[in-house]
């Protein structure tokens, strides 16, 4: 089905047909100023890529079909473009066919386009073993060996299969898992900063290791330590209140580093803090009663080094954006959910213009779930 025209400041319109709770979008800005967005659609006993693109009024535009047929897609969909050319990248896993021998069953797949996204290659492997599901992706940018190569594509994923070995990363320069993490890993996200340098975080639910964590790759392989995010987990470690987004891991325009936004306290959130990636303590940026209850928290790069940080509390969204330092948050927009639809089970957004294009998955149950958009001015 086509996409609907997306929603302008203080109106959503659904992006998405019908779908589970657990679909989220990739989104993408490319230095035109358009925003490109990628997402699984169900299509009757089969699954389908859909891509839209949304122009500067927030008008969703250029909707098309870019995989059909497949038995199954997974509903977590990655999409990013690569600086100085803007060329799209969408990633995503699933089974094409039951046929023996078919070469996409379940591995992290992987397909480019133009700036434009008007046109696209047919999908190659990005991973070398199957099962990959709670996908997150970057695009490197730097030349420093110690860093990804202009143009690296690195996709991030957990093993979902019977067999599962944990969290990968891995290079689409050689498709080889540059990390194997544990058993009980979910939500990636992958950042590279102005630097080149790439940075990965994802959540961790073992017994005794339980919380955010983080680490910087490269092209050859993973950086050490592994990086506990101080404060996002309880008892020990062995109490964590697991997101149901991608990690909340985002760069700062200009700066070198990564920022992880996330919820203290257990069972419920009670401030919510801003750790840049390595260091000893993270910020409480969000506190009091605008904090106490925070679900689906999650990050979007501003402009000038600012951060967008935004949550749902009580059946409402809250949008503040930081100073230019990243040091605390400015005024919080409350903003309501799409009319009559108060269950959201994904919440993400893309910063990078003078607004926030604001994305919520949301319905009354599965057979209403979509994913909507709207913008928000502050």
């Amino acid at each position: 089905m086509p996409a609907a025209s997306a929603g302008g400041p203080g109106k959503w319109t659904a992006i998405t047909g019908k779908g589970p709770n657990t679909v989220e979008a990739g989104v993408a800005r490319t230095s035109d100023g358009r925003l490109h967005v990628a997402y699984h659609q169900k299509a009757g006993a089969t699954a389908a890529l859909r891509y839209a693109r949304i122009n500067k009024r927030g008008k969703a535009v250029a909707a098309s079909t870019l995989e059909s047929g497949w038995t199954t897609i997974n509903p977590s969909v990655d999409l990013t473009h690569t600086p100085g050319n803007g060329k799209l990248h969408v990633f995503f896993s699933g089974i094409r066919s039951t046929v023996v021998g078919e070469l996409f069953d379940g591995e992290l797949a992987m397909k480019e386009s133009d700036t434009g996204g008007s046109s696209w290659t047919p999908p190659i492997p990005a991973s070398e073993d199957g099962d990959a599901a709670y996908i997150g992706a970057g695009i490197g940018a730097g030349a420093d060996p110690r860093k990804a190569g202009a143009g690296t594509r690195v996709g991030a994923w957990g093993d979902s299969g019977a067999n599962a070995n944990g969290f990968n990363f891995g290079g689409l320069n050689a498709t080889y898992n540059l990390a194997t993490v544990g058993v009980g890993i979910g939500m990636p996200e992958v950042v590279v900063d102005n630097q080149g340098r790439v940075y990965g975080a994802w959540q961790q639910i073992n017994s005794g290791g339980k919380g955010i964590y983080a680490r910087e790759l490269t092209n050859t392989g993973p950086l050490s330590p592994v990086w506990h995010a101080p404060g996002s987990s309880a008892n020990g470690r062995n109490s964590f209140r697991y997101q149901q987004e991608r990690t909340a891991l985002a760069g700062r325009a200009g700066k070198a580093g990564a920022w992880v936004a996330y919820g203290k306290g257990y069972p419920q959130t009670r401030k919510i803090l801003l750790w840049r990636v390595g260091a000893n303590k993270a910020k409480a940026i969000v506190t009091g009663k605008r904090a106490r209850g925070a679900k689906h928290i999650s990050i979007a790069t501003g402009r000038q080094g600012r951060l967008w940080i935004f949550w749902e509390k009580g059946g409402r969204y809250l949008v503040p954006r930081t100073n230019k330092k990243a040091a605390k948050a400015g005024r919080i927009r409350v903003v309501k959910p799409p009319k009559g639809l108060k269950s959201t089970h994904r919440l993400f957004g893309e910063g990078a213009a003078k607004r926030l294009d604001l994305f919520a998955h949301v319905g009354k149950n599965a057979a209403t779930n979509r994913t909507f958009h709207t913008q928000v001015r502050l």
